[in-house]
């Protein structure tokens, strides 16, 4: 830190109690002559004589000439910027008391004399000629003591700023962090990797030894900045060319957002009241400061993990529309890279669900638009003969199906939306199903006592039986899969299809899949048609044929089953006896059917 004394005096200056006491109720100087005039600034009063104050400041000749002319003693100074302190530091270099300046008084110390007028005009090498010097030559050229001054200019509005303090600063502190890093020989802080959170990096030129620097070296110290400071900053910063990645520019205020929004928002829970306007400013300031390109991998400089974490907080706050449009459309850019974890976002009231559902499903959809993908049928969505061209669309598919897999627990979730976002990825996008079978499962097993199942059982239910059954489908072996179906007998012989049989030796299509997954399967094949009934576990599907035809059936003819002898028994299979009796004589039904020879 730099700093500059003034003045070769001992300081003479007591206040009541006497020593350092801080007290600036009565302030006095010590001296063989008696004080002859009374300053008052704020609620401090300053006993101190005439002659070296008229020496020095234009405003206190003025004042106490007035004085004097109305047999007074005493003087006001109203708005001297810096109050009390800041009147005290000119005052010593009035009477050539030692006084040091340093970053954090010299500017309430150079607002004060201008305003009392301690300029050339009065005196050669006044306070004001001499706190430039300083300015100039130590502050400016220092990092952190450039910081500090910008810092102290708040609450010397609008002095400072008429002054060009705060500007001076700005320019100052923007022309040193976009510096190349082969130059910095100033002090600076890099605690995010290093093992000490107090640890000052020294960079030194020419020197083998020392760390390389880092190109976002400066971040951490401008994240002690008030937000509209920072943000003159970081616009300075970014007028000065192209030397400043915007990935840089990203970890800025990605570190400035982590050190100035409340923890409670950051953890995704609702922040307290008075921490919404706070978190309101940053979060504004800090997607207004987003650069508008980046590199592929960062189109903005921001990871799509801090911009979901930057909306989850502008829906905590209740943000506009325009804030969080601005948002999505650059998340959207990312979507795919983000995590189930990262798209939780809270839903705020009086929204029902857990999670904001809705939002989530508008990122997926503005992706799949931009992605030129809109236009596809949404049961198109359960096929899996699609190769999947696009690595992100598949990335952001699975994505869906685990977001999915955690939402369906709630059960105030709709039917609609659970369906509406499962349904919104393309068929090239989702090779396996298994995902979001997960998902349908945990859904059922919340939903399936639940009010909402019996009103909307009719319309969730033809997604889901198409979902199990690619699943059925895809759980069987490849051999099965493929080729045209064929049921086959208990006992392993095949079944005659509809007129005849299959000749001996002739080629016969491949198996395919049977019983439920089966039926479900060629049932969705015809189109959402009437589906076929599915036998119980245990017996197989037998199709209508004609009469006298099929292996079995001659053997039925030939030799009487036992038992079969009573009148209206029931076959254990079914079917092929009953509709035999259809063509027998009256007579012929009331006992067993005649012997038959064989068939030569």
């Amino acid at each position: 830190m730099k700093f500059m004394k003034l003045g070769s005096k001992p300081d003479a200056f007591q206040a009541d109690g006497g020593g350092d006491s801080r007290s600036y109720s009565r302030r006095y100087v010590l001296s063989d002559l008696p004080s002859d005039i009374v300053v008052h600034v704020d609620d401090a009063r300053f006993y101190l004589h005439k002659f070296p104050l008229l020496s020095k400041s234009s405003l206190l000749q003025r004042l106490i000439v007035e004085a004097s002319q109305g047999g007074a003693d005493e003087v006001r100074v109203d708005g001297l910027p810096g109050g009390a302190r800041a009147f005290e530091i000119c005052a010593k270099f009035c009477y050539g008391m030692v006084v040091t300046l340093n970053p954090y008084n010299v500017v309430a110390a150079r607002c004060a004399a201008e305003h009392l007028g301690m300029t050339e005009d009065v005196d050669k090498s006044n306070l004001v000629f001499k706190i430039e010097v300083f300015l100039n030559s130590g502050v400016f050229r220092s990092w952190k003591d450039s910081i500090i001054a910008l810092q102290s200019t708040i609450a010397l509005l609008p002095w400072s700023e008429d002054l060009r303090l705060v500007a001076r600063c700005v320019d100052s502190i923007a022309a040193k962090a976009t510096a190349s890093p082969g130059s910095v020989v100033w002090s600076y802080t890099y605690n995010r990797k290093a093992a000490s959170s107090d640890e000052i990096v020294e960079a030194r030129r020419c020197s083998s030894s020392s760390p390389a620097v880092p190109r976002d070296w400066w971040v951490e110290d401008l994240c002690e900045l008030d937000v509209e400071l920072y943000k003159r900053v970081m616009v300075a910063i970014k007028s000065r060319g192209d030397r400043l990645p915007s990935d840089v520019v990203g970890e800025a205020l990605r570190a400035y957002a982590a050190r100035w929004l409340p923890e409670s928002c950051r953890r995704g829970d609702t922040p307290a009241d008075d921490d919404d306007a706070c978190a309101m400013e940053v979060l504004e300031t800090i997607v207004w400061l987003m650069p508008s390109d980046g590199d592929g991998s960062s189109p903005c400089g921001c990871s799509c993990q801090f911009l979901l974490n930057l909306l989850k907080l502008a829906v905590l706050v209740g943000a506009g529309e325009l804030l969080r449009e601005e948002l999505m459309d650059r998340i959207v850019l990312q979507l795919p890279e983000a995590s189930v974890s990262d798209l939780l976002i809270p839903a705020k009231p009086p929204a029902q669900t857990t999670y904001d559902v809705e939002l989530v499903e508008a990122l997926v959809g503005r992706y799949i638009r931009r992605a030129g993908l809109d236009d596809i049928d949404g049961d198109d969505v359960f096929e899996t003969n699609g190769e999947a061209d696009d690595p992100s669309l598949l990335a952001l598919c699975k994505l869906v199906d685990g977001y999915l897999a955690e939402v369906a627990a709630d059960p105030n979730l709709p039917v609609s939306s659970f369906v509406g976002l499962a349904t919104s990825m393309p068929e090239s996008a989702r090779p396996s199903h298994d995902a979001l079978y997960t998902a349908i499962d945990v859904f059922l097993k919340v939903h399936i006592t639940s009010h909402l199942m019996h009103a909307c059982l009719p319309r969730i239910v033809p997604y889901f039986v198409m979902i199990l059954t690619r699943k059925l489908l895809s759980d069987a072996p490849k051999s099965v899969q493929g080729g045209e179906e064929e049921d086959l007998e208990p006992d392993g012989r095949e079944e005659a299809v509809q007129g005849g049989e299959h000749p001996r030796g002739a080629e016969r299509p491949a198996p395919a899949a049977r019983g439920r997954a089966g039926a479900l399967l060629r049932a969705d094949a015809r189109g959402g048609g009437e589906r076929e009934h599915v036998a119980p576990a245990g017996r197989r599907r037998r199709r209508q044929r004609a009469p006298g035809t099929g292996r079995r059936r001659r053997r039925l003819l030939e030799e009487p089953r036992a038992g079969a002898g009573a009148a209206g028994a029931p076959d254990p299979v079914g079917g092929p006896e009953e509709a035999d009796r259809e063509h027998e004589p009256e007579a012929g039904r009331r006992g067993p059917p005649p012997r038959r020879g064989r068939r030569q």
